[in-house]
This record gives structure tokens, C-alpha cells and sequence, in this order.
């Protein structure tokens, strides 16, 4: 909807909104995805990636520790 989309424009920018928009829309057209809200399966995406950075990020800093 028009308000989710505001939504994910306030929440992730306008850049980033649009990238993970445009991966859902791949992913209907080529994979079939389906989802009963386009606007919880972004935003747990972006969950998840952020979380995986974090992760990788974390990782690294204790490699540069030891």
C-alpha cells in the first residue's frame, strides 16, 4: 500500500527501500515468491541482512584482535 511504502522509506531510506523493492519484485516474477504481506517479508529481510553484516563484522574485528 501506499502507507507501507511510506513506511519503508521512513525506515530504511529511500534508496535502500527501493533495492529491497525491487528484489521482492524479482523474486515474485522469476522464483514465484508469494507472501502475505510484501511489507513484513522487506522489513524481515532487512532484518536479516543487517544482522548477517553485524555478524561478518563482528568476526572480522576479532580476527583483527588476535
Amino acid at each position: 500500500t501506499k502507507e507501507e511504502y511510506n513506511k519503508l522509506i521512513n525506515r530504511l531510506g529511500e534508496q535502500n527501500a527501493l533495492i529491497q523493492i525491487e528484489e521482492l519484485s524479482m523474486g515474485i516474477e522469476s522464483k514465484g515468491y508469494k507472501y502475505k504481506s510484501h511489507y513484513a517479508t522487506i522489513l524481515n529481510w532487512t532484518r536479516r541482512k543487517v544482522e548477517n553484516h553485524n555478524e561478518k563484522k563482528l568476526l572480522v574485528n576479532k580476527r583483527t584482535l588476535v
